[in-house]
């Protein structure tokens, strides 16, 4: 199946209702949607699909519409995914002529450069901490392998999609890392400290916009951080909360308690007891490669079973030597109790 035909087949339907609604009595769309995402690294689409550019000589007529059509400029910064929707925006202004109109509109351009290939090329960190070579599957949040397995982009779901030229980067300053590494929501996976960052951060419409990366003089963001210095140093300012540290546990509780990584297991081929295995060997290898110490999760003073498996009344000895008694709060939750 051709993944990028279908998403840009149902990103153009569903963009086509979405203006036509917008045109005629300011209906909402009823049903699902689309929404393109971002790389969790730099911040810039994970695509190049429909990416053109206006002549900058033309800026001016756009601070224009910006001062004196500010709803007309919005429809430019938030509706125009392609060269044919801009153009069919810009038509639409009052305070341009038709002559600049034409002008500005006959050089705009698609850009077909090889610089731009790198937006293409994801990887997909995967929960299990493995690291798999995606492509966007042609809806909301999802990717593809190349065995059509399906990936679902959510903190302790399936992972996050970013740029392989991203990843090579960040490994290149901090060392090896995978989603092991990441315990934050993904809200809080990064944060734009700096002007520019924030407005790559602005410019996370909906829907891929280029127009305003080249309004807003940031262009270069969309070039590969490993071709471009300017935009390797933005990337580099950009906090993001990848620890040294590999979270096991934040696997074994939030995932495999789940009941998902039976499934997931099939998609990288491997059984959980090999996938167990290959984690304890990858763990201990990344810590020994990065000189840190693993730290025995402390006990709990109760007893290491969950109540919630035994009946009110039950005694057992805890892990601090006491024994305790399962006991039922006001709204029937059942706890350890130590006896006294």
């Amino acid at each position: 199946m051709n993944y990028k035909s279908k998403y840009i087949k149902y990103k153009y339907k569903y963009l086509t209702l979405k203006k036509n609604n917008k045109c005629c009595n300011n209906n909402k769309q009823s049903g699902g949607g689309i929404a393109d995402e971002y790389c969790y690294i730099c911040g810039v689409p994970l695509d190049s699909i429909n990416i053109f550019k206006f002549n900058k000589k033309y800026k001016k007529f756009f601070d224009l519409i910006k001062k004196r059509e500010p709803k007309m400029f919005s429809h430019l910064q938030n509706g125009s995914y392609d060269k044919e929707t801009f153009i069919g925006e810009l038509e639409e202004s009052k305070v341009l002529s038709d002559d600049i109109i034409k002008k500005i509109s006959d050089q705009v351009v698609e850009l077909k450069d090889k610089k731009y290939n790198w937006l293409n090329d994801i990887v997909f960190l995967h929960m299990t901490g493995k690291i798999i070579k995606v492509n966007p599957a042609g809806y909301t949040m999802r990717y593809v392998d190349k065995n059509s397995n399906e990936y679902i982009s959510d903190f302790l779901g399936d992972g996050i999609p970013i740029h392989n030229d991203c990843y090579k980067l960040i490994k290149s300053k901090r060392g090896e890392f995978t989603m092991l590494n990441i315990y934050k929501p993904l809200d809080d996976l990064v944060i734009y400290n700096d002007k520019i960052n924030e407005k790559v951060q602005h410019n996370q419409t909906q829907i891929y916009v280029w127009f305003n990366y080249f309004y807003d003089n940031i262009e270069y963001v969309l070039e590969s951080p490993l071709n471009n210095s300017k935009n390797r140093n933005r990337i580099l300012k950009i906090k993001k909360y990848f620890h040294k540290e590999i979270s096991v546990d934040a696997i074994k509780d939030e995932y495999y308690n789940k009941n998902m990584l039976e499934d997931d297991l099939k998609k990288i081929n491997m059984t959980r007891e090999e996938y167990e295995k290959w984690l304890n060997d990858y763990v201990e290898n990344y810590n020994n490669k990065n000189n840190i110490k693993i730290q025995t999760k402390k006990e709990r003073p109760s007893p290491s079973e969950s109540a919630t498996k035994f009946k009110v009344g039950t005694k057992k000895k805890g892990n601090d030597g006491n024994m305790w008694v399962i006991v039922e709060n006001k709204i029937g939750v059942k706890r350890w109790s130590k006896i006294k």
